[in-house]
């Protein structure tokens, strides 16, 4: 009996040390994974504040949203996960959530921030259609070109920062983009300079702006040519002299 009981341990310590080291080997794979995607998204990140560049980005407005993730502003932050999600737990934002482009104080613009775990955890093509669906005002229409608006989400918002640097975010924009109709090209894009009295009519058009921007911005990265480089603000996007 004994006999059985010490060969017993014994495999059970066996069997243990092996399932330990494969977990290990599990943890180790899914570490170098993240850290690939990690190495790419920061080398998207390069390539896309290069695109911008010091006229649109000025030194001190680069990553301008990081501070509102500091200690002085975790009161005025929704860092609560259980908010961004509904009862099935889908994503969705808060009750009362809105955009509002540059809030009159640091603690709106603290609030604006999605929750760091939420990007995290977030796929590209889940994140992309989160935003689509905020209620606010980008005020697209305060800014000459895409360029000039984009360059500023970019620094100004850490969800807009983190779609613009995942590296199939031009897949995924260019996607949904195809889907639009040629209607809400005429009713909504930049080039045709409408404006709404309806605040329905005036939300669709900031968000079909903000998709159209980055459909466009895109096309530049990739080399191609965008419908109206005055409207897109390609000569912003050169570097300084």
């Amino acid at each position: 009996m004994k006999c059985k009981l010490i060969i017993l341990t014994i495999s059970l310590s066996v069997f243990s040390i092996l399932g330990s080291a494969c977990g290990k080997e599990v943890a180790s794979d899914n570490m170098v994974k993240k850290e690939n995607v990690s190495q790419k998204t920061v080398q998207k990140s390069k390539e896309i504040a290069d695109i911008f560049g010091e006229n649109l980005i000025p030194k001190e407005q680069k990553n301008y949203y990081k501070k509102y993730f500091t200690q002085e502003f975790a009161e005025g932050r929704n860092d609560d996960i259980s908010d961004w999600k509904d009862k099935e737990g889908n994503w969705c934002y808060p009750a009362g959530y809105q955009i509002t482009w540059i809030p009159s104080d640091d603690e709106k613009m603290a609030a604006q921030q999605f929750p760091e775990e939420l990007l995290a955890d977030m796929s590209t093509d889940e994140l992309y259609q989160f935003i689509m669906k905020a209620h606010g005002q980008w005020a697209q229409l305060a800014f000459d070109t895409y360029a000039y608006a984009l360059s500023s989400y970019y620094s100004y918002y850490n969800f807009i920062a983190e779609l613009m640097q995942r590296v199939d975010c031009a897949e995924v924009v260019h996607k949904y983009y195809a889907q639009t109709t040629d209607d809400d090209v005429k009713r909504y894009s930049k080039k045709s300079r409408a404006s709404y009295s309806d605040p329905s009519d005036t939300e669709k058009q900031e968000l079909f702006q903000l998709m159209e921007g980055m459909e466009w911005f895109f096309l530049y990265e990739e080399g191609k040519s965008v419908p109206d480089e005055r409207v897109f603000g390609s000569a912003q996007l050169k570097p300084e002299n």
